[in-house]
């Protein structure tokens, strides 16, 4: 035994294939899991930021200085996620990745020249919008996918900005 010797030999088995795929569609299945649970989050926010914007312009009416000390809104407001909201926003008909890149370009240069891939980001913002319930999409006729924004009722809207 203290010979040095002596060795513990460990052999491997390869995986079975039928393992694998368990533990494949037992990863997916979880991820979906998790995915499902991070849009419920972002949604849920998105409703605690609205009902919290509504209840401070309701009290704000009569107290202007509880809206200061709270600041909701980031103070970096030049990116590219805020450029793909004031696009699809401003829309009147929705809009392909490229059509809200071009727009983003044309109106917002500098959130434009500050990606490395425009397309790329304006994809992975839209999808977040998605998720978080500030966009929808759809196909168009030729079977393009459409982003526009979902726009919250006109009631909802006035709280927002602190008139109703």
């Amino acid at each position: 035994m203290g010979t040095g010797e002596d060795r513990v030999q460990v052999i491997q088995q390869p995986a079975k294939q039928t393992d694998l795929a368990v533990v494949g569609r037992v990863a997916e299945h979880e991820l979906r899991e998790l995915l499902q649970h991070r849009a419920k989050v972002n949604r849920r926010i998105v409703v605690l930021r609205k009902t919290i914007r509504a209840v401070l312009c309701d009290e704000g009416a009569r107290d202007s200085r509880t809206l200061a000390p709270i600041r909701l809104a980031p103070r970096k407001r030049e990116g590219i996620t805020h450029a793909c909201r004031l696009v699809l926003s401003q829309a009147s008909f929705p809009m392909t990745v490229r059509e809200v890149a071009e727009a983003i370009r044309s109106s917002y240069p500098a959130a434009a020249t500050s990606q490395r891939d425009l397309l790329a980001s304006v994809s992975a913002v839209l999808r977040y919008l998605l998720e978080s319930g500030e966009a929808n999409n759809t196909f168009n006729e030729e079977g393009n996918r459409t982003w526009f924004a979902v726009r919250p009722p006109p009631r909802i809207l006035s709280q927002l900005t602190c008139g109703g």
